[in-house]
């Protein structure tokens, strides 16, 4: 499962519509729970700037290849 470039509605919308999921799946469904969940919570989404060190430090990093 790929989450890219959701919206703040769509990330909204998956947080709140939990999936349903076979027991055989449920390690995969608890990951993709946990990525809707800590973006919502965050406030991640397209269009979201968020300012952390990680992203400074991935930044400088990208920075020194280039």
């Amino acid at each position: 499962m790929w989450l890219v470039n959701l919206s703040k509605k769509d990330v909204k919308c998956l947080y709140f519509m939990k999936i349903w999921y076979d027991v055989a799946d449920k390690t995969q469904a608890m990951q993709y729970q946990r990525v809707i969940s800590t973006c919502y919570a965050h406030d991640i989404h397209l269009g979201r700037m968020w300012k952390t060190k990680w992203c400074v430090l991935e930044r400088k990093e990208f920075l020194k290849n280039v």
